[in-house]
């Protein structure tokens, strides 16, 4: 078995022969880029987030099973970190 996570942003991708090793790249968010000219300063702002499976985006006969199946709804509770520039 192997799993593969990508990061479609940055147009690259990550394989990974357990799955503990791919949830961990998953879930690691690094060189978040965002503009100082969109952020005012003297104020604070907050980054949130969640993740989502995308049923969609699985290949056809996981698709299938995934529409049929609870369990695979899967959406996270919302993170939430101050942005510090």
């Amino acid at each position: 078995e192997s799993y593969q996570v990508r990061d479609v942003s940055a147009v690259s991708q990550g394989n990974y022969r357990r799955l503990d090793d791919a949830l961990r790249a998953a879930g690691s968010i690094e060189k978040l880029l965002l503009s100082g000219r969109v952020l005012d300063s003297g104020l604070n702002y907050e980054i949130r987030l969640r993740g989502s499976l995308d049923i969609e985006s699985l290949p056809t006969p996981v698709r299938l099973i995934a529409y049929v199946s609870s369990a695979w709804d899967m959406t996270s509770k919302w993170f939430s970190w101050p942005l510090v520039r």
